[in-house]
């Protein structure tokens, strides 16, 4: 009797051991578990992208395992979904940081892009059919936001503001999946290539890019409601000294807010090999900026 007595309890404290490791183990497994990443990409044809698809890294061929993209600018539907790389044309440095965060990454990771080729912050700097990313006040209390062409490609569907494209976008693909996700999301940095269509604006260009990454944290922050947004990494490759649209005070400006913002990151681009045009980053020069934004986020523990 005695001996059934101890069988009982030995087996009840098994069961009793075996619960308790179980919960320890999902216990461990819920600390453990990481917020979604977001890395959103912005600016002109370099962010957009120009080098063509057979000069795609052979790596990049096989697609993505873990990443969730989004085009605001060309997707009216504005959701997440596979990044379709060997159906476009071309490709950026946008899809080289992707590729590298895929390669280490263990979970899903979404990537936003929001691009338009030619574009200035500064107004009337390129044709008036091409949308800007201005981000006055006086201007925005106007406008509205960037949805895209008529069929003569030479007149809006609704606004010319790229900013606000971004922020509508943005809200939309929070409400519609990142809000959802069981264990959260978190915006990890901004990528930014742009200033040659404000050449001849450049001595407007701190003030304007200044205005626009301050639009850029607030319109994230008002949306997710995490307050480490307000002081978002921006990671902003420079533009060639090669290139035909190169502007010293565009630069300077740069290398400005880079002194002045801690969390406003210079990536040196500045004898970057071009194609042709002398205009947009050749392969090799588009896989090193994106290799350099990858070790910039590193740096930066943007991708813990």
């Amino acid at each position: 009797m005695v001996q059934c007595f101890l069988l009982r309890n030995m087996a009840d404290w098994k069961i009793t051991h075996r619960t308790l490791t179980l919960l320890l183990l999902l216990l461990s497994l819920a600390a453990t578990a990481k917020k979604r990443a977001v890395y959103i990409t912005m600016g002109q044809s370099n962010a957009e992208g120009r080098e063509t698809i057979d000069k795609l890294p052979h790596e990049l061929r096989q697609g993505y395992r873990h990443l969730r993209f989004a085009n605001i600018r060309e997707n009216s539907l504005w959701k997440f979904g596979e990044r379709q790389l060997l159906e476009d044309r071309t490709w950026s440095f946008q899809d080289i940081v992707n590729g590298l965060i895929d390669r280490t990454a263990k979970q899903d990771f979404y990537a936003i892009k929001c691009t338009y080729g030619g574009t200035a912050i500064a107004l009337h700097q390129t044709n008036p059919w091409i949308p800007t990313w201005n981000a006055s006040v006086e201007y925005l209390d106007t406008a509205r936001a960037y949805r895209g062409h008529e069929a003569d490609g030479k007149a809006y569907k609704i606004g010319n503001s790229l900013a606000l494209a971004f922020a509508e976008g943005f809200a939309t693909l929070v409400a519609g999946e990142l809000s959802h996700l069981k264990d959260g999301y978190e915006v990890k940095a901004i990528l930014w290539h742009q200033g040659e269509s404000d050449r001849k604006a450049g001595s407007q260009y701190y003030r304007n890019l200044a205005t626009l990454i301050a639009y850029f944290r607030d319109t994230i922050f008002h949306v997710t409601g995490d307050k480490r947004t307000r002081h978002l990494p921006v990671i902003i490759g420079t533009v060639s000294h090669l290139s035909r649209q190169y502007n010293a005070e565009v630069e300077a400006a740069q290398l400005r807010l880079d002194h002045e913002d801690s969390n406003l990151h210079l990536i040196d681009m500045s004898q970057a090999e071009l194609k042709a045009d002398q205009l947009h980053f050749d392969s090799l020069s588009t896989v090193q900026l994106g290799r350099k934004m990858f070790d910039k986020l590193v740096e930066i523990g943007s991708l813990k």
